[in-house]
């Protein structure tokens, strides 16, 4: 053929800018349906894959057909026919060659390593190797995983080998068995050597667009270059075809080789009591929950996420309901050390710092064994006091294995657990595959933590409170089912029931709440509410409780403590309400007390004090009662964060690494409020381990 100039091209031309201008308004309709209509959020790696793919077709299909129109007047080259094949303006010349006749049984044998081996990898060796590298992770057994992994290994192999056998025919077969080894390959590779350090067993990465574009490269490279080399070698197809079967087979043995390793070494080394079905564990119980003693009670509401100037600004607001807190001291300067949740509850039940340089589980056991710890609860019940702890999660609080000895209704309770065999396998399958996709696609089979893999295991455990299904329909969700009420509406529905008054043993309480922590519902738990409203929600729950105690007259006798776990997990808003209504003490209007207090160091003396307790033996915390006014005292706030300069910290009982891995440390003499973070910035400091 022969170019002798672009008037001949011109209807082709303009086909082509027609056709490009149709690619163009298809994509960014496709935009806007996604960004306005499809509620599924898209994977961003995948995203950028898939934007630089499509700008690399668009190059490389308009650089074909300029190629094509102002190309050199010559003969059908090979890169001119290739320009045509792009432009679907030329013909394909090659004559087609006699297939090549290979018996079904042959077909089958060179197939059965590749087929086999990918669905090996996939779906029992992947997945055998992440359960056993975390099997302190799960609430199943390996049993329960290894007949549907066994099932679907076996039935991926004799679907692909049917499509091997009976659908593929002579050059397609073989270019078929050359891309088996080329994909086992890359995801052998994937796993072993592309992944970055991140990528480990469902950790969620972003990796950088150079990073992104070289695996994709790679693994294009991988699949095209085999198929390349058997197109132009007519003479040595046979031999690459059987050197793909040797690759294939290779990887198959390297991935099974290892197999009885794992099970050897997890034999000597796996958690006592595994693979039992009946099983008992420490944990809090809630049927005491609604008791008060006759003797005397110290009640701790530890309202989640109360900040103290919220507080104050819905007084302000609202002083009628100033009212209701008469015959509190309201301490407007008490600093929380920690601002989460999984580190401010061990750290205030325990009056102990957390130790970030170990794992979260293990700082929390250190704490609760700890001399504060043990001097505390040792000197409450040489009081006559017995300590009860309401929080729907024990993990969080420090483990209720810990607290045997200190908190009474830690007790040990009987379970049985019920797994799904398929639906926590095919949960396992998406660990396995993000082990061994391309970055490209990892988001697709991305796994949070363990606790996606465990939901499908339940825990049925003796004494779990059975709540009517008709009862609680109208609310959002519930925490009654565990028998602890957590929620706000929860714990109001059922002090309403009234509390129940015990004569022996004087009592104290940690009411662990959710408070003031988002979303905000209402006391009904049907809707969601404001701010304000879920304010309103709370006063109401203390209303409602000193009513009671009035009503049994044990109002005098009792102290109520309210407080939060933390303020707003920001710096300069972090600091906790907290108040006290002291026993046997009546009040015109609430007191302001503007002593330098520390959460965490600070409740438990004070509670000691309360008790008539000797709180010298505490290090490092004082009472409220005792510290003096408008003083000055360095308080520590630690905010935990995320920066490239550390290391992944991995999750606590999951799977993969979390979201943060590092905190700053922070000293102030002032109040919170006035922290520079620059001036009073005095470490950044790596975590070992953190919960999500």
């Amino acid at each position: 053929m022969k170019i002798d100039g672009l008037k001949e091209y011109k209807g082709k031309i303009v086909f082509h800018f027609v056709l490009m201008l149709s690619l163009a308004a298809i994509a960014v309709m496709g935009i806007f349906v996604l960004t306005h209509f499809y509620t599924v959020e898209i994977p961003y790696n995948f995203v950028r894959t898939t934007v630089a793919f499509a700008g690399f077709l668009f190059i490389l299909l308009n650089a074909s057909f300029l190629y094509f129109c102002f190309g050199e007047k010559k003969e059908d080259t090979g890169s001119a026919a290739f320009a045509k094949i792009w432009c679907f303006y030329g013909e394909n010349k090659e004559k087609k060659k006699q297939e090549d006749k290979i018996p079904r049984t042959k077909k089958a044998l060179l197939a059965l390593p590749g087929v086999f081996g990918i669905g090996y990898m996939l779906f029992f060796f992947g997945i055998s190797e992440t359960f056993f590298a975390n099997v302190q992770e799960w609430l199943f057994s390996y049993r329960d995983i290894v007949i549907p992994a066994t099932f679907f290994t076996v039935a991926f192999t004799l679907v692909f080998l049917g499509i091997y056998i009976f659908l593929l025919k002579g050059k397609y077969y073989n270019r078929g068995i050359i891309v088996l080894a080329s994909v086992f390959a890359g995801l052998y590779l994937q796993n072993a050597f592309l992944n970055t350090d991140k990528f480990i067993n469902g950790a969620k990465d972003e990796v950088s667009h150079f990073a992104l574009a070289l695996n994709l490269i790679v693994w294009i490279l991988l699949i095209v270059l085999p198929q390349v080399f058997y197109g132009k070698m007519e003479k040595s197809r046979k031999y690459i075809r059987n050197g793909a079967v040797i690759v294939s087979a290779i990887l198959f043995l390297i991935q099974l080789i290892p197999l009885p390793y794992l099970f050897v070494s997890f034999e000597k080394k796996k958690p006592e009591g595994y693979g039992e079905k009946i099983k008992t564990e420490y944990r809090l119980a809630g049927d005491e929950q609604f008791t008060v003693s006759a003797e005397g009670n110290i009640i701790v509401f530890i309202m989640d996420g109360y900040q103290d100037t919220n507080f104050e600004y819905h007084l302000k607001n609202y002083p009628e309901k100033a009212e209701i807190f008469k015959d509190f001291i309201h301490f407007d300067n008490v600093a929380t050390e920690e601002m989460n949740t999984v580190t401010s509850m061990p750290s205030l039940l325990t009056a102990s710092r957390v130790d970030y340089t170990i794992d979260l589980v293990e700082s929390n056991k250190k704490a609760w064994n700890g001399d504060n710890a043990n001097a505390f609860y040792s000197e409450i019940q040489k009081a006559g006091y017995s300590a009860f702890l309401y929080s729907d999660s024990d993990d969080y609080c420090g483990d209720a294995d810990n607290m045997v000895g200190k908190i009474k209704n830690a007790i040990e309770t009987k379970y049985e657990i019920k797994t799904d065999p398929v639906r926590t396998f095919f949960a396992m399958t998406r660990l396995s595959l993000y082990k061994y996709l391309p970055f490209t696609f990892k988001d697709f089979v991305n796994v949070s933590g363990s606790e996606e893999i465990n939901r499908y295991t339940s825990l049925l455990f003796e004494g779990d409170e059975k709540v009517d299904a008709g009862e609680l329909s109208d609310t959002l969700y519930t925490a009654m089912d565990r028998g602890i009420c957590m929620f706000n509406f929860d714990y109001y529905a059922a002090l309403k029931k009234g509390l129940k008054v015990e004569q022996d043993g004087k009592r104290i309480v940690f009411e662990h709440m959710f408070g003031m922590h988002q979303p905000y519902y209402s006391i009904q738990g049907k809707e969601e509410v404001s701010n304000a409203e879920e304010q309103d929600v709370c006063f109401t729950i203390l209303e409602e409780y000193m009513s009671q105690l009035k009503e049994l007259g044990l109002y005098d006798k009792t102290c109520i403590i309210v407080t939060a776990d933390h303020g707003f997990p920001k710096i300069g808003e972090s600091d906790p309400v907290m108040l006290i209504k002291l026993p046997d003490y009546h009040g015109e209007e609430m007191k302001t007390n503007t002593a330098p207090g520390c959460l965490q160091s600070d409740l438990l003396p004070t509670v000691l004090e309360i008790a008539g307790c000797n709180d010298k033996r505490i290090n490092g915390g004082s009472s409220l009662l005792q510290l003096q006014e408008n003083s000055v005292r360095e308080r520590t706030l630690n905010y935990i964060t995320t920066k490239s300069s550390f290391p992944p910290a991995k999750k606590c009982n999951g799977v993969g690494f979390a979201n943060s891995n590092c905190y700053e440390e922070y000293r102030f003499t002032g109040r919170s409020e006035e922290i520079d973070k620059e001036k009073d910035l005095v470490a950044e400091k790596p975590i070992t381990s953190y919960w999500w």
